[in-house]
């Protein structure tokens, strides 16, 4: 359950910076392209569907069902 809690805490500080990343690299295309604020908003869609989706891996990873320790499936010729 710990592990839980820390993939929460740590999705969180991870989202926070990628928003605020990608909210300023996309404010600084919009003046240099004059498209605001369209890229703006498609760096925060990118920020939030990659903060999900690692989400979603560590989950996966925390519950054992993708985790380093699995072995992968040998390959038949």
């Amino acid at each position: 359950m710990l592990r839980h809690v820390n993939v929460g805490i740590s999705f969180g500080i991870a989202m926070a910076i990628r928003l605020a990343i990608f909210y300023y690299l996309g404010r600084w295309a919009d003046r240099k392209l004059g498209t605001e604020p369209w890229l703006t908003l498609l760096g925060i869609l990118l920020a939030i569907g990659m903060s999900f989706h690692h989400l979603i891996t560590e989950f996966i990873k925390v519950d054992g069902s993708g985790g380093d320790d699995v072995e992968e499936p040998t390959k038949r010729e």
